[in-house]
C-alpha cells in the first residue's frame, strides 16, 4: 500500500488521485480501495471505452444538523454524470424530481456512493419506471417518522 502522506487528494467521479503541489498525479484508487501507482495510459484507455450502466445509491451532505440526502443514480462507472432519481420536500409534501445528465459525483455536496447493480438498457428503463411512481408521503404531520 502506498503512503500518500503529504499529497493532495482529488476526487474525480469514483476515483481519487494523490497529487503533488504542481497537480501531477502519482497514485490513484477507486474510492475506498487500495492506492496504486497512477498510469496515465490506463486512464486514457478507460476514457475511450464506455463502461456498462450501473445503478448507484448516492449520499449527499445537506445543511448542518440535517441527515444525509439519498438518491438513485444511473450512470457509468468512472464518469461524473448520470441520471438522478430522488424525492425532495418535507415528509408531508414530497415530490418526485428527475434530472438527466447531472454531475452528481463531482458536486460539492457529494459524500459517497455505492454501486448496487449493473444495468442493461431494459433494466435502466425499469429503474426509470419504478422511480417515477408517486413518492411516499405522510398522511399528516403526526404520522411523520423520518424524512429521507
Amino acid at each position: 500500500m502506498a503512503d500518500v502522506t503529504g499529497y493532495t487528494i482529488k476526487r474525480v467521479g469514483l476515483r481519487e488521485f494523490a497529487t503533488t503541489g504542481d497537480g501531477v498525479a502519482h497514485y490513484s484508487r477507486r474510492i475506498g480501495g487500495a492506492w496504486e501507482p497512477y498510469q496515465a495510459q490506463a486512464v486514457a484507455t478507460v476514457a475511450t471505452e464506455r463502461s456498462p450502466l450501473s445503478l448507484f445509491v448516492v449520499r449527499q451532505d445537506q445543511s448542518e444538523g440535517e441527515s444525509l440526502h439519498w438518491c438513485l443514480v444511473v450512470g457509468r462507472e468512472g464518469e461524473n454524470h448520470g441520471n438522478v432519481y430522488q424525492v425532495k420536500g418535507d415528509a408531508t409534501g414530497m415530490r418526485y424530481v428527475f434530472a438527466n445528465h447531472v454531475n452528481i459525483f463531482g458536486s460539492n455536496s457529494f459524500r459517497n456512493s455505492y454501486r448496487i447493480a449493473s444495468l442493461d438498457s431494459t433494466s435502466a428503463s425499469r429503474v426509470y419506471d419504478c422511480a417515477i411512481l408517486e413518492p411516499p408521503r405522510a398522511a399528516n404531520q403526526a404520522a411523520v417518522t423520518e424524512n429521507c
